[in-house]
């Protein structure tokens, strides 16, 4: 059946194995393959497939001397065999499962004391501010500024599939020291975005990396 519309996906970062499925789209329970998937970095060549419905006519019509690689191929085939093999991606389904559950203890865990007598405060100049609604810029900050818990984490919005996930920080300077104070401890690590740490540790990463992982990261939070 062909449709108007086509679904692609782009797996340059989510395929392999590393959200806990070879591609992470299995996730979805898709009723239908997508009709175009493309990949490139941790399978050693950049490449794509496809439904046969999307098949054209022509197809050398555009053709370069950069579109085909055979010893790329071999190399892929090698590595698949070693995943297939060694069951690396069930392997990393379950290692996922213990990632996300001690991030989101990394969230829980990591609390900023604030007192009460601030937390008060502020609410009451919140509500100070919403009652001067007629002053336009008194109600925006209001709405741009809410009151927030006593004890909110410096962490949020803990995420992810399997090994590939990411949190946030307050701010993208709180979070570059934290990647830095990380990176000196001894973890590889990286920011992503505006203000997020993101994770993608290769297939052969396993629990006990996941706890030195988790111990480096505690002892990075502490020193911000």
């Amino acid at each position: 059946m062909f449709y108007s519309k086509y679904i692609r996906f782009l797996k340059v970062q989510t395929g392999g194995g590393g959200t806990g499925e070879f591609w992470a789209h299995s996730h979805w329970n898709l009723p239908t393959p997508p009709d175009i998937v493309t990949f490139s970095k941790k399978l050693i060549t950049g490449g794509y497939f496809y439904g046969e419905h999307m098949r054209v006519k022509e197809a050398y019509r555009i053709y370069n001397t950069w579109m085909g690689d055979p010893s790329k191929l071999f190399l892929l085939q090698k590595v698949i065999e070693v995943i297939k093999r060694d069951n690396l991606v069930e392997k990393t389904k379950e290692v996922g499962k213990y990632f996300q559950q001690e991030l989101n203890r990394l969230q829980r865990d990591n609390l900023v004391e604030k007192t009460k007598e601030v937390g008060k405060y502020f609410q009451q100049e919140l509500n100070r501010l919403q009652v001067r609604k007629y002053s336009t810029n008194h109600w925006h900050d209001a709405k741009e500024k809410p009151f927030q818990s006593a004890h909110s984490s410096i962490f949020a919005q803990a995420r992810g599939m399997g090994t590939f996930a990411a949190i946030d920080l307050p701010d993208a300077g709180i979070r570059d020291l934290f990647v830095t104070k990380a990176i000196d401890s001894g973890l590889h690590c990286g920011g992503c975005g505006e203000k997020s740490v993101r994770f993608r540790p290769a297939l052969i990463y396993g629990k006990k990396h996941a706890e030195i992982t988790f111990d480096i990261l505690e002892k990075a939070v502490k020193q911000i």
